[in-house]
């Protein structure tokens, strides 16, 4: 009879002990973590391109009137932090995979 250790010796490939030794974790397909960040970047796109619009336009009266400065920053400002949160979710759906492949 032969134990555990000597079976894992008698291997030839480190691919192998590592299987007999570590057996392979599970983990979920999808990754919630990325999902989250992923729909509040792009949650963060629509509501700053509708506050720009909302807080550019100036009503005094009987006119109207709108600001492109304002939107702009607006704008500029949603688009930076959005692509932030999607891009670090990006980073986690990156290396969710990586553990995936290794273990």
């Amino acid at each position: 009879m032969t134990t555990e250790l000597e079976k894992i010796l008698q291997s030839d490939t480190e691919e192998q002990i590592n299987r007999d030794i570590f057996p392979k974790k599970v983990y979920p397909e999808n990754n919630i973590f990325h999902k989250t960040l992923h729909y509040i970047g792009v949650s963060i796109f629509v509501i700053s391109f509708i506050a720009g619009i909302v807080f550019a336009s100036e009503k005094d009266g009987y006119h109207t009137s709108f600001s492109l400065v304002t939107a702009i920053t607006w704008w500029s400002s949603g688009f930076i932090s959005g692509i932030s949160f999607m891009a670090f979710g990006e980073i986690v759906k990156i290396l969710h995979d990586i553990r995936g492949k290794f273990h």
